[in-house]
């Protein structure tokens, strides 16, 4: 039963998050994915935590860029907003 639950459920999450995850990395420099992290996702909704306001802020003027190369490499995780929270 166990596995079962491991293959139907954790297993397909873990790879959409690995998949995000990469995409992620790709489309930001390293000098500004080393001040956020993804938090999680659902229901169109990607939630980034960011470790200061001026960070958060470059990170706004990107948004629609990144939602919309998020849309089109992880079309599955349907994501339309990006949710940034200070850390």
């Amino acid at each position: 039963m166990l596995g079962h639950l491991l293959e139907d459920k954790i297993t397909p999450k873990q790879e959409q998050y690995r998949k995000l995850s990469e995409v992620w990395k790709e489309l930001l420099p390293a000098e500004i994915t080393e001040h956020c992290r993804i938090e999680g996702w659902g229901a169109g909704l990607l939630e980034v935590k960011v470790d200061s306001s001026s960070h958060m802020y470059e990170m706004q003027l990107c948004s629609s860029m990144l939602v919309e190369e998020l849309q089109q490499r992880c079309p599955r995780l349907n994501i339309r907003k990006i949710k940034y929270v200070l850390a």
